[in-house]
């Protein structure tokens, strides 16, 4: 069985900081489902994975040269082209 090991320690400290708020918020409201809106600047696949941890979905844009972006989804954004 393998040890579930924890993103948030990957995340630069403003990610810390809200990870923190975060914990805070779904701990206070356990009955409650969350789901945080993000700009780009709040926003890699790290930080989405972190918030997932805790419950809590996200949605928002990202930089292509966030961390973790998937290629094919760079290409995409290269040729200008929408996922819809």
């Amino acid at each position: 069985m393998s040890k579930k090991i924890s993103l948030t320690r990957y995340l630069v400290p403003i990610f810390a900081v809200i990870i923190y708020l975060a914990r805070i918020l779904y701990s206070a409201y356990l009955d409650r489902n969350y789901h945080f809106f993000l700009d780009n600047l709040f926003l890699n696949i790290n930080f989405a994975l972190a918030l997932l941890e805790l419950g809590i979905l996200c949605t928002g844009t990202t930089r292509k040269n966030a961390v973790g972006v998937l290629d094919w989804l760079i290409k995409l954004k290269n040729k200008n082209y929408a996922l819809i």
